[in-house]
């Protein structure tokens, strides 16, 4: 059975692929997902250590935005929750951003607009590619 470290370490792999294969110097991750059930931050939630075995043990107090963050975090790729969730919002992952002196934000969009969350990504990725500037 795959466990939510297993997935983290997929993330990682895929970041590092996308970058490399992309040429890039620098990137940002902008969770833009649909909202989450609630959590309340937790034992797991604590420390970067308690917050690893919770990974490993498939804690349900983790949450997939987090996985994420989680992985963006350890490669060094800043980090923009735009979703009201926990995401980057307690301990461990505020002590990984700063062990790892990378920036994190952002609590939710506040727009209220589903509109808005389904075209970020889409507008994204049209006006960054050179395609869609002809010379």
């Amino acid at each position: 059975m795959r466990t939510k470290m297993d997935l983290a370490k997929q993330v990682m792999e895929d970041i590092d692929k996308f970058q490399d294969r992309n040429k890039l110097d620098r990137m940002v991750m902008v969770w833009c997902g649909s909202t989450e059930i609630f959590l309340k931050p937790g034992k797991v939630h604590r420390s970067i250590e308690d917050f690893e075995k919770g990974m490993k043990a498939n804690d349900p107090g983790i949450a997939p935005s987090m996985i994420y963050a989680y992985a963006a975090l350890k490669t060094g790729t800043p980090y923009a929750n735009g979703a009201p969730n926990l995401s980057v919002d307690f301990p461990a992952m505020m002590d990984l951003a700063r062990e790892n002196n990378v920036p994190i934000c952002g609590k939710d969009f506040k727009t209220g607009q589903t509109l808005m969350k389904t075209t970020l990504a889409p507008m994204l990725k049209a006006i960054s590619d050179p395609a869609n500037y002809p010379v």
